[in-house]
């Protein structure tokens, strides 16, 4: 049965937002694309999903989105002032004046780093990651059982329509026996007549209802 739910968290300048699909499968089959910081917990978030998914193919998505913060970067000075010294030297060698400002310097290759830090799945991390992606599975179930509400009242819709039918089709089934009958009796009595043949009439009325027996499609 199809299904979605998502959850989004936040954790030290870094977005997360979780997704869970499913499509129907005979069994329970899951695929997980998770960012390198919940690689080892991939396990316990996938058992997590089994335990409120039993049969059906399921998607498991985290995308991660980060948000630069105070902080998260730095200017090299050195480089800059490098880069600096050498736009006046390339002045007064070509005899040129140059027109720029700090931002275009700040532009240059290397001159703005990002701070290296330690990234790894602390304990609130992996706690706010369990918790979206609870929130997240209890979405799916929702959606799942508004579908599974709507196919069992579309299959009784269907049911009925046929029992309908089939009603309607044993009403035909006996009339239809009895013309059968009546038409192949007065078919073998010109038969009889024209060779001159006469029959018992319990010995004609046994054969009939052997004929159309045989001739009856269940």
């Amino acid at each position: 049965m199809t299904g979605y739910g998502s959850a989004e968290f936040q954790w030290r300048g870094r977005h997360y937002f979780l997704e869970v699909k499913t499509v129907n499968h005979r069994y329970f089959k899951i695929t997980s694309r998770l960012p390198e910081v919940f690689q080892s917990l991939q396990l316990e978030l996938e058992s997590m999903v089994k335990s409120y998914i039993s049969r059906g193919s399921v998607s498991l998505y985290v995308r991660e989105t980060t948000f630069p913060q105070e902080g998260d970067y730095e200017i090299n000075e050195k480089l800059l002032l490098h880069y600096f010294r050498a736009l006046k030297k390339l002045e007064k060698k070509f005899s040129l004046s140059w027109q720029g400002n700090l931002e275009q310097l700040l532009l240059l290759p290397g001159v703005v780093v990002t701070k290296e830090e330690e990234w790894g799945l602390s304990k609130e991390l992996e706690q706010k990651a369990k918790a979206a992606l609870e929130k997240a599975l209890k979405k799916l179930v929702s959606v799942r059982k508004k579908e599974g509400k709507f196919l069992e009242k579309e299959i009784k819709g269907y049911l009925r329509s046929i029992q309908k039918r089939l009603n309607q089709v044993e009403k035909l089934r006996g009339k239809a026996r009895e013309d059968f009958q009546q038409k192949l009796r007065e078919r073998l009595e010109k038969i009889l007549e024209k060779w001159q043949v006469s029959l018992p009439e319990e010995t004609l009325i046994r054969e009939l209802a052997i004929y159309a027996e045989k001739m009856e499609i269940e």
